[in-house]
């Protein structure tokens, strides 16, 4: 562990992972009344499956987020420098992250817009469809922006990859 800046922005991102999650069982439990409601609980089964592994993938994203509060981050050191961890933002890491974050946004406002049915459904999905995308999207766009933000709080001397 660098500094208590670098721990510091672990706690957050370890604090936001369990309301993420937390978040998801809320909408899983929302998913689960109101297909019982509409009497098409078996017809969601994929999608309610879906929202449970994806409970246990953000399970996963929160534990390690606390082991690299406890010793340091591995991966978003690795992931978002070069040269075996040298300090230099490695602009590809950069790209991928904006990119994940850009779906993340987009996926997140278009199921916003069909659940408040502001937005006409393209697809024929069921609601619980859109319900399960929401906590995906809201975590992707949360992960990449870490990943993005990382490099530019822990490099030393602000180098860039030319």
């Amino acid at each position: 562990m660098e500094n208590k800046k670098e721990k510091s922005f672990f706690i957050i991102l370890t604090i936001v992972l369990a309301l993420l999650a937390i978040g998801s069982i809320v909408a899983f439990i929302y998913a689960c009344y109101d297909a019982n409601q509409k009497g098409i609980f078996f017809g969601v089964t994929f999608e309610l499956v879906y929202m449970g592994l994806f409970f246990i993938v953000q399970f996963f994203a929160f534990l390690m987020s606390l082991k690299a509060v406890k010793n340091g981050s591995f991966i978003f050191s690795e992931l978002t420098h070069i040269r075996n961890n040298a300090k230099i933002r490695s602009k590809p890491a950069a790209g991928i992250a904006l990119a994940f974050g850009t779906i993340g946004l987009a996926l997140l406002i278009y199921s916003l817009l069909v659940i408040f049915n502001v937005a006409p459904t393209i697809f024929n999905f069921p609601l619980t469809l859109y319900i399960a995308a929401l906590p995906t999207s809201v975590t992707i766009l949360v992960v990449a922006a870490f990943f993005y933000i990382y490099p530019f709080l822990f490099l030393k001397g602000g180098k860039k990859q030319s």
